[in-house]
């Protein structure tokens, strides 16, 4: 019987764990844009209620996983995407850092 895993899956070596935190990031990063415009403010009224439930939502149905060939991310609850990077295409891995992340402890 054959297995169900595809190449992708294969040779799982370990699974990434995000911080929670970073649903406090996205959340303040979307209200600080919204403020850049005057219909920003308008939207903004919606938004401070009901963007974190979204975010909270977009933050579930993110994972990533390494495995003995590649790099595999999922996310999306709308709009599903899957990444898949082969390890022996992988030539550069950067980290983002800001003052809001560091004040949150993400980074």
């Amino acid at each position: 019987m054959e297995s169900s895993e595809g190449y992708a899956d294969s040779g799982h070596i370990m699974a990434v764990e995000f911080d929670k935190k970073i649903i406090i990031y996205w959340w303040l990063v979307a209200n600080l844009s919204l403020l850049a415009s005057v219909v920003g403010i308008v939207v903004m009224v919606f938004w401070v209620p009901f963007g974190w439930l979204i975010h909270k939502k977009q933050y579930e149905h993110m994972s990533a996983a390494l495995t003995d060939r590649s790099v595999n991310m999922r996310m999306g609850w709308m709009f599903k995407k899957q990444q898949n990077i082969p390890l022996d295409k992988l030539t550069d891995v950067s980290i983002h850092e800001g003052p809001i992340l560091n004040a949150l402890g993400v980074v």
